[in-house]
């Protein structure tokens, strides 16, 4: 399964697999977090989505922004350093 490419569409990826749309919205640590899951993803707009490590905590900001709106194919990957930009 590690050679199948997957493109981030804004959703998250984890909802998916139950066969639901769940919105991932900007929280925050300025990460696109799942409403339902609390996956993050650190989008590196035009190259890489990352899959963090870490759930987030549900405080998301303010004013909702949302992941689809920016997401622009990025390749979908999970985290493998601790720092930016994580992969």
């Amino acid at each position: 399964m590690d050679n199948i490419i997957e493109i981030f569409d804004g959703y998250c990826c984890e909802s998916k697999l139950d066969g639901l749309m769940v919105e991932m919205r900007l929280n925050q640590s300025d990460f696109f977090e799942s409403e339902k899951t609390g996956l993050q993803i650190a989008l590196i707009s035009g190259a890489f989505a990352v899959k963090l490590n870490s759930k987030g905590s549900g405080l998301f900001k303010k004013e909702k922004i949302f992941a689809r709106d920016f997401a622009n194919g990025e390749v979908l990957v999970v985290q493998r350093k601790e720092v930016f930009p994580f992969y």
